[in-house]
């Protein structure tokens, strides 16, 4: 009489770690590297994406308008004191959104306050009397 062998019940068991790394270079480089390995009772899988982003252009144009923004303000310093005043009390929230790398709110806050100065700058020089204070008709 043979026997028989039965097959060993095997489960194949399968690991899958994943690690991601983020490097913000000088240059304003940012770079993610992900590396996910999976590895089976047979194969060993290893994947790596790597994403590079530049922030450079984006940095260089935040700093021209910041530039803009402060000959503007030494203008309004020679033009009306109080709106400077008020622009300085915006100051710490540029700088906080600055610190937390909130390009995009910064930039929209810093086109708002360049088209705000630009509109009193126009009106200041078209001799515009929008309130009693500020005319100089």
């Amino acid at each position: 009489m043979k026997q028989q062998q039965q097959p060993e019940h095997t489960t194949a068991t399968t690991t899958t770690f994943s690690t991601t790394s983020l490097t913000i270079s000088a240059t304003s480089k940012i770079t993610t590297t992900t590396t996910t390995t999976t590895t089976t009772s047979t194969t060993t899988t290893t994947t790596t994406t790597t994403t590079t982003t530049t922030t450079c252009l984006l940095l260089l144009l935040l700093l021209l308008l910041l530039l803009l923004l402060l000959l503007l303000l030494l203008l309004l310093l020679l033009l009306q004191l109080q709106l400077l005043l008020l622009l300085l009390l915006l100051l710490p929230t540029l700088l906080l959104l600055l610190r937390q790398q909130q390009q995009k709110l910064l930039l929209l806050l810093l086109l708002l306050l360049l088209l705000i100065l630009l509109l009193l700058l126009f009106f200041y020089y078209n001799n515009f009397c929008c309130c009693s204070y500020c005319c100089c008709c």
